[in-house]
């Protein structure tokens, strides 16, 4: 199966030992949990730097659908969870069994809203080389809903197709009463000023007179046409602050986590499922 889920790959120095590698080396880090081609690519790094990748961090409530995937290629690997969501799916309930030694939720409370387990390996304060404020006053669809209605629940699912009707019937019924909670997450490197954004603040960036590749869209005229244009127009960025209403439980904490993001020192930004293509001025080239 595969999606448009990115992982992000991090060179950083270790303020720990963890995963057979001593505290002052360097170590490979990977935030957000990619299919079978972004592990090939992690093992690629591995052996072209020397390094180990020793710690993954998924990025928000639904990116549970590879995880396994990950425990399986990286048996030494540390496997951070986000605490919301992932927990109460499907998926994460045969993890949790299955990795009952490994399962680690992402420890949010101790410096709250963040993952404690980042500072406390990759250095916090002056010595900071990553970030990460997890938002969790969103609502989202239930997982059993969404299950029950033809989603994903793990990786080993098939890719599904749906009619127009039957895609817009999906999404209405989904969005609708959202009753469950989501965590969405945005991840803060130093070094590069970036940050890595979902679903609450992503920007979607369509180059003029680029095409999608044919494998990245559906049949027919709605999806190949229709919808782009209703989601993205090309030649500007599109965020989906403006573009997405979703409904907050609190929103005094929901403000609070933002002001966590603004204390970062940041230029750029990327999302965790932007368009396969490179932001940036206008251009036709693609990264897939």
């Amino acid at each position: 199966m595969k999606v448009n889920n990115r992982s992000f790959v991090f060179r950083l120095k270790l303020h720990k030992d963890l995963a057979g590698v001593k505290a002052g080396k360097e170590a490979l880090f990977v935030y957000g949990p990619g299919g079978e081609r972004i592990i090939a690519g992690v093992k690629k790094l591995e052996k072209d730097t020397g390094l180990k990748a020793v710690a993954m961090m998924n990025n928000g409530g639904g990116h549970h659908i590879f995880l396994e995937l990950w425990y399986s290629s990286f048996p030494d690997m540390k496997i951070w969870v986000t605490p919301t969501r992932v927990p109460t799916t499907g998926n994460a309930q045969n993890l949790m069994k299955k990795y009952k030694g490994r399962w680690e939720l992402v420890d949010n409370t101790t410096v709250p809203y963040h993952a404690n387990q980042l500072f406390e390996y990759f250095g916090s304060g002056d010595d900071l080389q990553v970030d990460i404020v997890i938002f969790d006053q969103l609502y989202q669809y239930e997982d059993k809903s969404s299950v029950e209605k033809g989603c994903w629940k793990d990786h080993n699912d098939k890719v599904k197709t749906f009619s127009t009707m039957e895609f817009l019937n999906l999404f209405g019924t989904l969005t609708a009463e959202p009753s469950g909670s989501l965590d969405e997450t945005i991840f803060f490197h130093k070094a590069s000023k970036t940050i890595m954004t979902g679903h609450h603040l992503e920007f979607n960036f369509i180059p003029n007179g680029s095409k999608p590749h044919p494998k990245l869209v559906g049949e027919g005229f709605f999806f190949k046409y229709v919808f782009p244009m209703l989601v993205s127009k090309a030649g500007r960025y599109i965020s989906n602050v403006g573009n997405t209403i979703q409904r907050i439980r609190d929103f005094k904490v929901h403000a609070e986590q933002w002001q966590e993001v603004l204390k970062w020192d940041f230029e750029y930004a990327v999302g965790h499922h932007d368009n396969p293509t490179v932001a940036g001025p206008t251009t036709d080239k693609t990264i897939m």
